[in-house]
C-alpha cells in the first residue's frame, strides 16, 4: 500500500490495481484485515479522483473481492457503499462515439461484470436515480451511459440474470429522463423501448404497455417541437420501426395494452407513416363514427379532412372516400342533409380541379350514387358539382 503514491504518479495505476486484485483473489489467507480495510477506503479515493473506465472496472473488482473476507459490519457496509460510488462513475465515464452513435462495447462489458456482482442490485438504483435527479439532466454522456446500462442488464442480449427486475419497475426513470429535452437521450431511451418490444412484447402486460407508449408520446412530442429533428433522423427511424412491431403484435391478437392509444399515436404521425399504418387507422377511426355518439360528425369531418383533402397519396385518399361513402349509405334516412352540407359538399365542391384521376372518378362515383337517391334541393348542388367535373 506504501507503493500506492509513488506507482499512480508514473501512470501505473491500472497495473498496480490488477496485481492487487489477484493477491486477494488467491491469497486471501496471507492479507491482514486491516489493509482489506485500507483497500476499501483507498477504492473510495480512486472512484472519486479516476474517471478512467478500466481503472474503475479494477476498483470495483478490488471492493467486490474486498467484501468477501470483511467480517466487521461497519467495513462491510461502507465497501458496498463505495460500490455505489465505483457504479455511478463507471456509468459517468462512459464516453460515446459520437460517429457510431452508441456505447462503446467493451464499456458494457466493464459494467456488466459490476452488475454481476452483489453490488448490481446498489449499481442499478444508482443509476435509476441518475436518470430522475433533475440536477443530471445537463450531463448527456452520464445520462445515455446510464440508459444503456439499465436496458442492457434487463433486456438486452447479455442481460444479468441475477437483476430479477421487470421493465415497470425501470421505465418510470426512462419516462423521467425525458425531461432532459435531449435528442441523444432520447435516442437511447428509444432504442431501449424498440429492444424491450423486439424482446418481450409478448410478455408485456398493459402497465408496462402504458409506460412504453407513455414514452413514445413523448419522443413524438419532442420530434414535433424540436425543429432539429429531421424525419430522417435515428429517433424518428426507431420510433416508426417500433410502432410496426406493436402494430404486428396487434394483428396477432398479442398486444396487451391500449389498442386506441397505439392508434393516437400513429395519427399523431400519420403523414410519415407507411400506407398499411394508416389505412388500419382510418378503419379504427370509422368504427367510432356512429350516430350514437354526439360528435361522429364532426369526427367523419375530420377524418374526411385530415386523409383525403390534405393528404397525397392516393390509396389513403380513396379509402377515406369509402368510408364516407359507407357512413353516408348507413345513414342516408335520417342524416342525409347533415352529411351532404356539412361533408360532402365542402369536400369535394372543387374536386374537378384534384390532379389525381383516380381520385377524382372515386369521388364522381360518389356523387352520382348520392344524386340519384337524394332530395331534389340537396340534388342541384351535386349536380353542379358533377358538371365541373
Amino acid at each position: 500500500m506504501q507503493w500506492m503514491p509513488a506507482i499512480t504518479g508514473v501512470g501505473k495505476t491500472q497495473q498496480f490495481l490488477a496485481v492487487w486484485v489477484n493477491v486477494i483473489k488467491f491469497n486471501a489467507a496471507y492479507v491482514d484485515e486491516e489493509v482489506i480495510k485500507e483497500l476499501v477506503q483507498t477504492g473510495s479515493f480512486f472512484s472519486n479522483h479516476f474517471f478512467v473506465v478500466v481503472t474503475l472496472f479494477y476498483i470495483a473488482s478490488i471492493i467486490t473481492t474486498a467484501v468477501k473476507f470483511v467480517n466487521d459490519s461497519t467495513e462491510l457496509s461502507r465497501a458496498r457503499d463505495q460500490g455505489e460510488e465505483v457504479a455511478l462513475h463507471v456509468s459517468h465515464s462512459s464516453l460515446i462515439s459520437s460517429d457510431r452513435m452508441k456505447p462503446r462495447s467493451g464499456d458494457w462489458a466493464i459494467m456488466r461484470n459490476l452488475l454481476g456482482t452483489h453490488l448490481g442490485h446498489s449499481a442499478l438504483y444508482t443509476m435509476c436515480r441518475i436518470l430522475q435527479d433533475t440536477s443530471s439532466q445537463h450531463d448527456v454522456h452520464l445520462l445515455r451511459g446510464a440508459v444503456f446500462y439499465v436496458n442492457m442488464a434487463l433486456w438486452g442480449t447479455k442481460r444479468v440474470t441475477t437483476l430479477k427486475y421487470t421493465a415497470t419497475s425501470v421505465l418510470p426513470s426512462f419516462l423521467a429522463v425525458l425531461s432532459s429535452n435531449n435528442s441523444i437521450v432520447m435516442y437511447e431511451v428509444m432504442l431501449s423501448i424498440q429492444r424491450l418490444v423486439n424482446k418481450f412484447g409478448l410478455e408485456l402486460k398493459d402497465p408496462a404497455w402504458d409506460l412504453v407508449l407513455s414514452i413514445m408520446e413523448a419522443i413524438i412530442e419532442h420530434i414535433e417541437t424540436d425543429s432539429r429533428t429531421s424525419p430522417a433522423s435515428q429517433v424518428t427511424s426507431t420510433l416508426h420501426d417500433t410502432i410496426c412491431t406493436i402494430e404486428q403484435l396487434m394483428e396477432l391478437g398479442q398486444f396487451h395494452g391500449s389498442v386506441r392509444r397505439v392508434f393516437e399515436l400513429i395519427e399523431r404521425c400519420s403523414p410519415v407513416r407507411p400506407e398499411a399504418s394508416v389505412l388500419r387507422l382510418i378503419t379504427f377511426l370509422s368504427s367510432n363514427i356512429i350516430p350514437i355518439r354526439s360528435d361522429w360528425i364532426q369526427k367523419l369531418h375530420s377524418l374526411v379532412d385530415k386523409y383525403f383533402k390534405q393528404e397525397t397519396r392516393t390509396t389513403i385518399r380513396v379509402r377515406a372516400l369509402d368510408v364516407l361513402s359507407n357512413v353516408i349509405s348507413l345513414n342516408r334516412p335520417a342524416y342525409e342533409d347533415e352529411l351532404i352540407e356539412l361533408i360532402v359538399v365542402p369536400q369535394l365542391q372543387h374536386i374537378e380541379c384534384d390532379p389525381d384521376i383516380l381520385v377524382r372518378n372515386v369521388a364522381a362515383q360518389l356523387l352520382v350514387d348520392l344524386a340519384l337517391e337524394c332530395e331534389n334541393k340537396r340534388c342541384l348542388e351535386l349536380l353542379d358539382i358533377l358538371e365541373k367535373v
